[in-house]
């Protein structure tokens, strides 16, 4: 057993994580039949606060703003209670916490689950089955989350009621954006939210003593929020102290495009910090509705703007993806999928991200990018002709025919054929589907994700370049210059110099 840990930081991220161990939950069994999967892998086991009860916590570290736990209590009756950290003589004062969901409130009453929306998920813990361990729930308290109103978060006191959502003046309304906001709220995080300790000494290093065998991170974020460059810290510190050489699967929530040149240096500054760090990054950006429709028609009416419908369409990649690190028979390691997804290279952003589960495969990576605004494009750049393929690697789910299922979706003999490396492994284990999943196919569908690094990379790459070039006028503009071309140049394939500039 290679136990992996889980770390989720925005709300965005969270939709995803509970999706994940909703999930997971399926796979337990409660009878004599034993499971496919191997549940400690992503749950430890311990006992509730009155030392009988066994408890089964998921390997996760959850961060999100005040406001963003909706309806969840940190503080369960599995664990401990209220009264059991209030001081003797004390009076505990509590905000009032917003009413549990109807599907939370069937979950805890064993009654039949009403059908889920995207206006009934604003909030993952409006749908999430599984309890977490206290000290997994980390709350960042000087920014405040609404779905509705500040769905990326806005300071304490900055010009806008969140909670009412009222109509304030918003000229001075300071948003969880920015890179540099990321930085400073990672470091008054430390000092102020976690008591002057550092979260990776005390959360972390504890999840990892109860690993036997640890078998890597993954770690999705909001990278086109303050919590990419957050987790840039976060992840810095893991490399310094406990995994220098483990794997760190980073899984990148990307908005479609950027707003203003703020947006874009935030996210070119965050990849900057990430890349190295990461074993592989893999970016999430939602496709268009036509792309969705025609990939898969059952999931056409699905909102992708809601954070419950997208975090289940990325769950089917990540889930699938990892599903062979959590089996009891053909195991295969997060470290070998890595290597495989990076084709044994340097080359660690795998840019092709792909779901087939429906009519055609649907892209879910930089290859759904559109042209950026205008007043934030340096001339064009598209590649000379289609992107070369470097190495893809894919899972498939199915109960037959799992060679078919590659053959449809994973493109091997366009990649073979270019030069690059393909591979997969396949597993009869389908993937579950929990009530509180979107639609997105029928149950029993054979579904294939599948990674893979191409040369789109490097005209992305030096996209950024040219942006920091033109409008970066910062101290750190030739040396985010010089990481991105030096990134670049791993995807350089055949004749590429100049071949895919294109001035407007």
């Amino acid at each position: 057993m290679r136990e992996i840990i889980h770390l989720s930081l925005s709300a965005q991220a969270n939709h995803l994580t509970t999706h994940y161990y909703n999930a997971q939950e399926q796979y337990f069994t409660y009878d004599h039949t034993v499971s496919p999967v191997d549940h400690d892998v992503n749950f430890f086991a311990g006992l509730g606060v009155d030392g009988r009860t066994e408890t089964y916590s998921p390997r996760a570290l959850l961060w999100d703003l005040r406001g963003g736990y909706g309806s969840l209590k940190k503080i369960s009756a599995l664990y401990e209670t209220p009264e059991a950290l209030t001081p003797s003589g004390a009076e505990r004062v509590e905000q009032p916490r917003k009413a549990a969901s109807d599907y939370v409130q069937a979950l805890d009453q064993n009654a039949a689950l009403p059908a889920l929306s995207a206006d009934k998920c604003r909030y993952w813990s409006d749908y999430c089955h599984v309890y977490f361990h206290p000290s997994s729930l980390l709350e960042v308290s000087n920014w405040d989350y609404d779905p509705v109103t500040a769905p990326k978060g806005v300071a304490r006191g900055s010009g806008q009621d969140v909670e009412a959502g009222a109509a304030g003046a918003t000229e001075h309304r300071k948003e969880f954006k920015g890179y540099e906001v990321g930085v400073a709220e990672h470091n008054n995080f430390e000092k102020t939210d976690n008591g002057g300790e550092s979260v990776v000494e005390t959360h972390f290093r504890r999840m990892l003593e109860r690993c036997d065998h640890f078998g890597g991170i993954n770690m999705a974020v909001d990278v086109d929020s303050a919590w990419g460059a957050f987790a840039a810290q976060v992840l810095a510190e893991l490399r310094d102290d406990y995994v220098p050489k483990g794997t760190v699967a980073v899984w990148g929530l990307e908005d479609e495009r950027p707003a203003d040149r703020r947006e874009y240096y935030a996210h070119i500054a965050t990849l900057v910090e990430l890349m190295p760090q990461a074993t592989v990054y893999v970016p999430l950006v939602r496709p268009r509705a036509a792309a969705l429709r025609a990939a898969l028609p059952a999931a056409a009416g699905l909102d992708l703007s809601s954070p419950w419908a997208a975090g289940g369409l990325f769950n089917a990649v990540v889930e699938t993806m990892t599903l062979p690190t959590r089996l009891r028979a053909d195991h295969v390691s997060l470290d070998h999928i890595v290597a495989q997804v990076c084709g044994n290279s340097h080359r660690t952003i795998a840019d092709s991200v792909v779901l087939g589960a429906g009519a055609a495969p649907l892209q879910l990576g930089w290859a759904n990018n559109v042209d950026l605004p205008g007043p934030l494009r340096v001339g064009r750049r598209r590649p000379a002709s289609e992107p070369h393929i470097f190495s893809r690697y894919g899972v498939v789910r199915a109960a037959d025919a799992a060679e078919d299922v590659w053959l449809r979706y994973g493109d091997e003999a366009a990649t073979v054929s270019g030069g690059g490396m393909a591979g997969y492994t396949s597993t009869g284990v389908l993937y579950p589907t929990p009530p509180s999943h979107p639609t997105l196919f029928e149950p029993a569908t054979p579904v294939c994700a599948a990674l893979g690094s191409s040369s789109l990379v490097r005209t992305n790459l030096l996209q950024m370049r040219d942006f920091v070039s033109r409008f970066v006028r910062s101290d750190d503009r030739e040396l985010l210059k010089d990481q991105l071309e030096t990134v670049a140049a791993e995807y350089e394939f055949g004749w590429s110099d100049g071949s895919d500039d294109d001035s407007d």
